[in-house]
């Protein structure tokens, strides 16, 4: 594929790659069959900053800076990308990343506010085959001005919505459910290594990327720094083995983190990282 990439996905035994030049995937490469993975389609041609892949609604979450958010459907039945569909524009804002909280969307922003693309979850009957399938129904979008009374960086995935500011991440839990967002506390993390560059989320905890080295709020109320610019990093919220590791690559090297203090952690108390239930 295209390289440099900005982002990449592994969905449904699909690769989705993310640049400058556009949106592509490929079949992942399958042993017994020598010509996966050899041939990749392009889908669009808008640049993608990030993705990020549902665990319910087969769709990606596109992230595309200046454009703004977007979502690509992915067909039900075999879950494979088709080519007539093109991804639908979700917000205009700016929206560096996003990551998915529920049925909705929360889209991040370093240079404007970030905000939440609404949904409601559905039930659509399927006479068929005498059961339901989920559907979202688009509500709106809810800018981070709105979620908190101060400025400052802001993303969110899953059960909980994260602002820095001044030296404090503040925490709101969000009920997609109810619609409402609650507010669970704040948790003092002081960043001296200039402004938040990017953000996710994983169970152990909330991983802030700044200018020369990654901050995590860990989810048993401390906090680690690691120095260094990284290249690309990454955590696996939707993984079955890899949930509590972060990747990191860097110039000569690619480090693995493991985190298990997650495990003796209260689920419903804790600030940082996602709940698990």
């Amino acid at each position: 594929m295209p390289f440099p990439h900005a982002d990449s996905e592994i969905y449904y035994r699909q690769i989705y790659v993310g640049l400058k030049s556009g949106l592509f995937s490929s079949q992942k490469q399958d042993s017994k069959n020598e010509d996966s993975g050899k041939r990749f389609q392009k889908h669009w041609d808008a640049p993608v900053l990030n993705l990020a892949a549902s665990n319910n609604y087969t769709s990606l979450a596109l992230a595309t800076g200046s454009g703004g958010l977007y979502e690509l459907p992915i067909k039900s039945t075999n879950y494979e990308p088709d080519a007539k569909i093109m991804p639908n524009q979700l917000a205009e804002n700016h929206c560096n990343s996003c990551g998915w909280s529920y049925q909705s969307i929360y889209g991040s922003s370093n240079t404007n506010s970030s905000f939440l693309a609404s949904f409601e979850k559905q039930k659509k009957s399927n006479s068929s085959f005498n059961n339901t399938k989920p559907t979202r129904l688009f509500k709106g979008i809810i800018s981070s001005e709105d979620l908190f009374t101060s400025k400052g960086f802001s993303w969110g995935a899953h059960d909980k919505i994260y602002q820095y500011h001044d030296g404090t991440i503040e925490v709101k839990s969000y009920n997609p459910d109810k619609g409402k967002f609650n507010d669970l506390g704040t948790i003092d993390l002081s960043l001296s290594d200039g402004d938040v560059v990017s953000a996710n989320v994983a169970p152990f905890g909330t991983v802030i990327e700044c200018d020369n080295s990654l901050v995590i709020a860990l989810s048993n109320g401390e906090s680690m720094t690691i120095e260094g610019e990284p290249v690309r990093w990454r955590v696996f919220p939707r993984s079955t083995n890899f949930t509590n590791q972060l990747h990191i690559i860097y110039d000569d090297r690619i480090e693995i983190l493991s985190f298990v203090h997650d495990y003796f952690v209260n689920q419903k108390e804790k600030l940082a990282g996602i709940r698990v239930d």
